[in-house]
């Protein structure tokens, strides 16, 4: 009976952790889309855990971590620290072969999230999304899944408005050339 309650509540908690998550994706001012997120962070942890999928309790822990403290302070000293972080613990929880998705999807989206911009960023967050998503499947943490499904889809989109941007400048400059 325990087992099932134990599952029943990761997958409630999961999907409030999606509620959560496009709460704070809705956020037009950073400091609370990051707060916001660090507290659906926080739900995916305990519903990880409740799953028994500890390597991303583990790193969704450090990514809560991160986003509180770079909601206030997002220096780039930072950086190795978080890296550190997502190694540690994920060298601590590491089981099967497929816990290095997590690891890999948090090392490469604070990558992203310190050092890079525009197609670049999500060009990165979009193959940490995937990991985060494949490691979402194997968990069976249905919440997840559906965070990870709709992070991917806006990456796809802005990816897709970037290129539309600069395709449409592009024929901009042509025609102004061309007159």
């Amino acid at each position: 009976m325990s087992g099932n309650f134990t599952y029943i509540a990761g997958q409630g908690i999961g999907i409030v952790a999606l509620i959560v998550s496009v709460i704070g994706y809705l956020q037009s001012n950073e400091k609370k889309l990051k707060f916001i997120n660090a507290n659906a962070a926080l739900l995916e942890t305990l519903s990880y855990f409740l799953l028994g999928a500890y390597t991303g309790a583990n790193m969704t822990f450090v990514i809560a971590i991160r986003n509180f403290i770079t909601a206030k302070n997002n220096s780039k000293k930072l950086f190795p620290l978080f890296i550190i972080f997502f190694i540690l613990t994920g060298i601590y929880s590491y089981r099967e072969i497929y816990d290095i998705l997590p690891i890999f999807g948090s090392i490469a989206g604070t990558t992203a999230y310190f050092y890079l911009t525009g197609k670049n960023l999500r060009y990165v967050l979009i193959a940490a999304g995937f990991a985060w998503l494949a490691y979402a499947i194997v968990a069976f943490s249905i919440g997840q899944m559906m965070i990870e499904i709709s992070i991917l889809l806006s990456n796809l989109y802005a990816l897709w408005r970037l290129k539309k941007g600069i395709a449409d400048e592009l024929i901009k400059q042509n025609e102004k050339q061309l007159m």
